[in-house]
């Protein structure tokens, strides 16, 4: 059963970041779906990497275009990074849950791409030239 459904007001109006956010939609169901530590090991490992990937990107586009925002946001990057950390420390302790896990990602897929990065599309559509 699919937790998190990616659909268009996840959109912030930049193709790659769009495209980016729908393959996290994709991570996050296969990080909550997993059973056995080993899946659960290597899930984590594909999220984070991805995750780090994506914020480069996202961070570098903010730049870009000057986006007065940057500081704010790339703050929560960060902490969302220390948290996807601890939930692999979690994972690996044998301490992991479900349901934390799923409470992690349904605030950042579901609330800081939903408010914050909508933020970020406002900008982005007022300013064009980002990548």
């Amino acid at each position: 059963m699919t937790r998190f459904e990616w659909n268009d007001a996840y959109r912030v109006g930049e193709p790659k970041i769009d495209a980016q956010h729908e393959y996290l939609f994709t991570l996050a169901n296969k990080l909550v779906e997993a059973t056995e530590k080993q899946d659960l090991v290597g899930c984590a490992m594909e999220l984070f990497r991805y995750v780090r990937a994506h914020f480069r990107h996202e961070e570098s586009v903010m730049r870009e275009v000057g986006y007065p925002g940057y500081a704010a946001h790339y703050a929560m990057h960060e902490q969302q990074l220390a948290r996807l950390s601890e939930i692999s420390a979690d994972i690996h302790n044998d301490r992991w849950t479900t349901e934390s896990v799923a409470d992690f990602m349904e605030n950042w897929l579901q609330v800081h791409i939903v408010k914050e990065d909508t933020r970020l599309a406002g900008y982005l559509k007022d300013h064009p030239g980002a990548d």
